[in-house]
């Protein structure tokens, strides 16, 4: 009887053991399982974040579009006036040649007229190339414009890019998580 009874203990003792050791394991498994959970939490967070700063940089972008468009309409509109009024000039100049400024010159009544109509035709002159000037500066900050707006359309696509890329793996980690 008494073996039976240190049998039964020892048996006991053993299943006892094995059952704190499985609890052991269960509980390093369960803290495991946990900090990964944690960690994922933390991954979603970190990429909800930086899809939500991907979307305020998209925004940035397309108020900053939007703003080139508006300049580049205004410079383009401006430009076409410049080549409205230089045509007219050209067209002027066309039909009545340098012959109109040196007649304009020598029927004046005095030399003092004449050197005045020299000097404003001279200005007017030193104008039409200041204006030409402009023009070309528009021209260049046309071109500038348009491909500073291209720049942000490409740097905007690839930006959606990873917005949607962030979205489909957060998709995918919440999925996981669950």
């Amino acid at each position: 009887d008494r073996e039976a009874t240190e049998e039964r203990l020892q048996d006991l003792r053993y299943q006892i053991e094995q059952d704190q050791r499985r609890l052991a394991e269960t509980a390093e498994a369960e803290r495991a399982t946990l900090s990964t959970l944690e960690e994922m939490d933390r991954e979603i967070a970190l990429r909800r974040e930086r899809y939500e700063t991907y979307r305020r940089r998209i925004r940035e972008l397309e108020r900053e579009s939007d703003s080139l468009r508006t300049s580049l309409t205004r410079l383009e509109r401006d430009l076409d006036e410049m080549r409205e009024r230089y045509q007219a000039r050209v067209r002027h100049a066309y039909k009545f040649g340098r012959m109109h400024d040196l007649a304009l010159i020598m029927s004046a009544e005095s030399i003092n007229q004449m050197l005045v109509r020299a000097r404003y035709l001279a200005r007017f002159s030193n104008d039409r190339r200041a204006r030409l000037a402009v023009a070309r500066e528009t021209m260049a900050e046309i071109n500038a414009r348009r491909e500073e707006l291209q720049a942000n359309v490409d740097r905007n696509a690839e930006l959606l890019r990873g917005t949607e890329a962030e979205q489909r793996e957060r998709a995918r980690l919440q999925r996981s998580r669950q």
